[in-house]
C-alpha cells in the first residue's frame, strides 16, 4: 500500500506539479484531523465512520451546535 500510494503521489506530480501539490497539502490536512480525533477522542476511524459522515444530513447535526 506504501509503494502503491508513492507511486500514485509520484505519477500526479510528474504530470501536473500544482494538481500535486494542491493533492498533498489536502491529503495531509485531512490525515492531520484523522489523527487528531484518534488521539483527542480514542477513537478508531473505519469506513463505516466514513459512511455515516457522508450520509449525515446536515440540518439535523447542525441542530446540535449552539452559538
Amino acid at each position: 500500500m506504501l509503494v502503491l500510494n508513492s507511486l500514485l503521489f509520484y505519477l500526479i506530480l510528474f504530470l501536473s506539479r500544482f494538481a500535486g501539490k494542491s493533492l498533498l497539502v489536502l491529503f495531509f490536512i485531512i490525515n492531520s484531523i484523522a489523527v487528531y480525533f484518534i488521539n483527542t477522542y480514542s477513537v478508531i476511524i473505519d469506513e463505516s465512520m466514513i459512511g455515516n459522515i457522508f450520509n449525515t444530513n446536515y440540518q439535523e447535526s447542525s441542530s446540535f451546535f449552539f452559538f
